[in-house]
């Protein structure tokens, strides 16, 4: 992965905060007892995190080593992270990127809130500022815009809305399909931190060849890394336009056709020539009123199953049948299942 600049120093870029900014990964109650939170404070990876009343005002940041050295005081069991918070950091969503920069840059955080009527709605870091800079200069290309952050995403649970997600559901959905067995050959769309080829090997079930193609060359490093075995192969490579060299009996891809702009039509195309006749195709959406997000942030298209049939008869795939899977708690999906006719 290209090295984040320490300060990127945009100029006269006309991107406000809500173009560049993300969804925080962990928050903290203001209400929370200091004491109670201390293993999960300890356990932080980032320097800051944003804490909030009950209705999402932010009431400040909790700055790790701060809070550590509360702590260690000893005088901590009736205060609560709210008294130890520190507040005023923040910026608004109409802020220009430049003035979102020098507050990172003064607060010494690395990344703070973004409030809007002073609710939390995100947070911004220097490499998200770095993501809109790049967004511009792709000018009017709206699918190059949309692919810069995942090309540099980590395998961290950030990519499954900072839940460390199992695969198991969704291979639990795949597995009557017959998509696994000592002959087949499967092939993933966005393996991210690789929960589902987990999901696979902890069931014990048996394939010929897996190979997992992913935007981001961080992912393919870890997974290559973790997985490291004759029969997986990991391909760090766009799958709109990824040259594959074999043929598949399977296509998974769970959380990751969503984003793909303007619709998963073209990454199926491009897959459709390399599947053996009669392949399955299990892969989820978002399912409901036909919608998307500009390609500018994080973007997300949600389907009606009309469009996903259209999509599915355009690439020469057939619909086989409709479902749905429960990644989490509140997070259930689409779940279809396509194949190439025999």
């Amino acid at each position: 992965m290209p090295p984040v600049p320490e300060s990127p120093t945009p100029e006269n870029t006309d991107i406000l905060v809500r173009e560049a900014m993300s969804e925080p990964v962990q928050v903290f109650d203001a209400h929370r007892f200091l004491a109670d939170a201390a293993r999960d404070i300890e356990g932080l990876t980032v320097r800051a995190v944003p804490v909030v009343a009950e209705d999402r005002t932010l009431t400040g940041v909790l700055i790790k080593h701060e809070a550590l050295h509360a702590l260690r005081k000893g005088d901590h069991d009736s205060r609560t992270i709210g008294d130890v918070c520190r507040g005023g950091v923040c910026v608004n969503v109409d802020d220009p990127v430049e003035a979102a920069l020098r507050t990172i840059q003064e607060a010494g955080l690395g990344r703070v809130p973004v409030v809007d009527g002073g609710i939390l709605v995100g947070e911004v870091n220097q490499r998200d500022i770095r993501y809109s800079i790049e967004r511009q200069r792709a000018g009017a290309r709206p699918g190059e815009r949309a692919k810069i952050r995942w090309r540099e995403r980590a395998p961290h649970k950030a990519l499954t809305w900072g839940i460390e997600l199992s695969g198991d559901a969704f291979i639990a959905k795949a597995e009557p399909h017959g998509v696994f067995g000592p002959d087949k050959a499967v092939l993933e769309i966005g393996p991210g931190y690789g929960r589902l080829l987990s999901a696979c090997l902890d069931r014990g079930l048996a394939f010929r060849r897996y190979v997992a193609v992913d935007i981001s060359a961080s992912n393919v490093r870890h997974l290559s890394e973790r997985f490291d075995r004759d029969d997986v192969d990991f391909v760090h490579a766009d799958i709109e336009t990824a040259s594959l060299d074999e043929r598949f009996d399977a296509v998974l891809s769970s959380l990751t056709l969503k984003h793909l702009y303007p619709s998963f039509e073209a990454a199926l195309r491009n897959v459709e020539r390399r599947l053996n006749p009669g392949a399955k195709l299990i892969f989820d959406l978002i399912e409901g009123e036909p919608r998307r997000t500009a390609p500018d942030v994080d973007y997300v298209r949600v389907y009606s199953r009309g469009e996903v049939e259209e999509i599915l008869s355009a690439v020469r795939l057939e619909s086989v049948e409709f479902d749905q899977v429960e990644h989490a708690p509140g997070w259930e999906r689409l779940l279809v299942v396509a194949r190439k006719p025999a």
